[in-house]
């Protein structure tokens, strides 16, 4: 649980930095349940 923005936003803005556009970005997520993390996609 991020305070400011989402990982979705934080993914975003890492792609359209040209300098970080061909990290590998790596969700982890706190939710242990099926139902939590497959409504966050």
């Amino acid at each position: 649980m991020m305070p400011e923005m989402d990982g979705y936003e934080v993914a975003r803005r890492i792609q359209n930095n040209p300098i970080l556009q061909n990290l590998t970005i790596l969700f982890i997520t706190a939710h242990g349940e099926v139902f939590s993390i497959s409504t966050l996609m």
